[in-house]
């Protein structure tokens, strides 16, 4: 056998194992990426119980809780206050402003106009809010007394410029023993989207 048909020969050797190789790894990728995507859609699917509930001054937290109820399939439910919060309102700088009064009386109960129909459809509460002087707006509050969310786990969200989601959550579980707070976060809306069925997942 002269050295041309040795060196055709080791040349489709080398191609086929090439071939092989590339074959393998390819179905190794897509099995891994069709598993991925498998587990998000699942944990997607055992949110859809999830109530998404949110009170948004200026359309910041509205906005996360539109991407959250996207990502895990539930409910929106807005806690609009009867009196809608002007730019007057929200004039931190101004001590007479509503918000201000209202964060400076810890008794302060804003009323608002509806509670979740059905609440005991949902076995999660994503609980969604800006952060006003360290803790959540007084119309949470409201929210939280009127609605029966005694048995459901509860995950705070908040949307703020600089304060964290703690000082807040910490002060919701102290205020309300009775129900379950699980977990916390601040979200700006820049985040990737499996973060929000992962939070929520915990």
């Amino acid at each position: 056998m002269n050295k041309k048909v040795i060196g055709f020969i080791v040349a489709i050797f080398v191609v086929v194992i090439g071939i092989t190789v590339w074959f393998l790894l390819t179905s190794e990728n897509s099995s891994n990426a069709e598993e991925g995507e498998q587990s998000i859609n699942e944990n997607a699917s055992e949110n859809e119980n999830v109530a998404i509930v949110y009170f948004s001054a200026t359309g910041n937290t509205k906005m996360v809780a539109q991407y959250i109820q996207e990502e895990t399939g539930g409910t929106l439910f807005e806690i609009e206050p009867e009196e809608k919060y002007t730019d007057r309102d929200l004039d931190y700088n101004n001590d007479d402003c509503r918000a201000n009064e209202e964060q400076n009386d810890p008794s302060a109960r804003p009323k608002v106009k509806d509670k979740i129909e059905h609440v005991e459809m949902y076995d999660k509460v994503a609980l969604g809010f800006p952060v006003w002087w360290g803790v959540a707006p007084r119309v949470v509050n409201t929210f939280l007394e009127e609605n029966n969310l005694v048995g459901k786990k509860i995950y705070v969200f908040v949307t703020s410029g600089g304060s964290s989601s703690k000082e807040s959550y910490e002060d919701l579980k102290r205020t309300y023993p009775n129900l379950t707070f699980v977990n916390h976060r601040r979200f700006t809306g820049n985040e990737d989207k499996n973060e929000y069925i992962k939070w929520i997942s915990e």
